[in-house]
């Protein structure tokens, strides 16, 4: 549902996720949002104004135990 809400609405995914990307300086833009990526629960793409791209990985972790290989 958060993947939907952010792809119909990539301003204010922009504005809430890209506080954890670890860049206060730049204006990031939402490029692409995706669910179930290579094993991670939900992937998001940043571009800043200058160029610069970072990428946000978020775990779904409620019901299981996390698992570095995930992140690999």
């Amino acid at each position: 549902m958060i993947v939907w809400l952010f792809q119909q609405y990539p301003i204010l995914g922009a504005e809430i996720l890209s506080h954890w990307i670890g860049d206060d300086e730049s204006n990031y833009s939402l490029e692409r949002i995706t669910r179930e990526e290579k094993n991670r629960d939900i992937v998001a793409y940043f571009r800043s104004d200058t160029g610069i791209e970072r990428t946000l990985i978020i775990e779904n972790k409620v019901k299981s135990h996390p698992n570095r290989s995930q992140l690999e």
